[in-house]
């Protein structure tokens, strides 16, 4: 299995290296585990595990021949190159991790799919979040929309099915795209194509991942009238971290550090939350 992870500037290296990699250089066994780090520039990695460093240009060089490529903004320019980095993975499958991901258990290849099998664990929804981004993949492809489907990181993708996307929609993807995400082109051709269930338990009962912070509020609970505040909220990212230790059937989480709050600051929210990280996990 290859960790793939995205670094966007100053910032997002900070949290990958503060939280982050300490999590993959403790659980990820290397005996089975490669880590590749994306990044727009050369960025110093400390791992055992066998590693690379690939810049954005690199990547965009190597499928396209030249760097002029449309990357309209940086989420979009991101979501192709979670596709395009298929040429630098070696392994069967790879699977991507933000900057603010965690490991929260040891971890061997084994433990990302169903006993004594290939079908790969995954976090299955029967319908995305966002309809129009799975309206959007199923027209540039012009493929029907699969009825279960995954749209958030961590994610387990399959190379091979990844190279046969790319290639065939080789000149669509070198361009700016429309309102489509990574995920939803890459499920939909992985359904009309290849069929999700020879791939993926798409059962809903075998998840990657769980407790995942995604907005300043706690999900399990109706939206508050008003965000937490900041000590409230790294209250919630301490119970959610426990919460995914004690979870024995899942192997990661993930803290979305980006959402702002006026203080204490972007770099002592990434300290801070990397504090209970560390305490509570490693």
């Amino acid at each position: 299995m290859t960790i793939v992870v995205f670094v966007a500037g100053e910032l997002d290296e900070h949290r990958f290296k503060k939280i982050c990699l300490p999590t993959i250089n403790r659980f990820a066994d290397e005996s089975c585990h490669k880590l590749v780090v994306v990044s727009p520039t050369e960025i110093e990695v400390d791992s055992h595990l066998d590693f690379r460093v690939i810049t954005d240009d690199k990547i965009l060089k190597k499928y396209f021949r030249k760097q002029n490529v449309s990357r309209g903004n940086t989420w979009k320019y991101q979501m192709k190159l979670k596709l395009l980095i298929h040429k630098y993975v070696e392994t069967e499958w790879y699977v991507i991790f933000d900057s603010d991901c965690y490991m929260s258990r040891g971890c061997e290849l084994k433990d990302y799919f169903l006993p004594d099998s290939k079908i790969a664990k995954v976090n299955i929804v029967d319908y995305p979040l966002h309809v129009e981004w799975q309206i959007s993949a199923e027209q540039f492809l012009s493929l029907p929309r699969p009825n279960k489907f995954c749209g958030v990181t961590p994610m387990i993708m399959n190379t091979a099915v990844v190279r046969h996307l790319c290639e065939e929609f080789h000149k669509e993807l070198s361009v700016r795209g429309p309102n489509w995400t990574e995920y939803t082109l890459y499920w939909t051709y992985l359904s009309a194509k290849f069929g999700l269930d020879n791939y993926y338990d798409i059962s809903g009962k075998n998840r990657i991942s769980d407790c995942e912070v995604w907005h300043p509020w706690d999900t399990t609970k109706p939206k508050p009238a008003h965000p937490l505040s900041y000590v409230e909220y790294l209250e919630l990212v301490e119970k959610n971290v426990k919460g995914v230790v004690c979870n024995s059937q899942v192997l990661m989480s993930l803290v979305q550090s980006k959402i702002q709050f006026r203080r204490p600051g972007r770099f002592k929210q990434i300290d801070d939350i990397s504090e209970i990280v560390r305490r509570i996990i490693l």
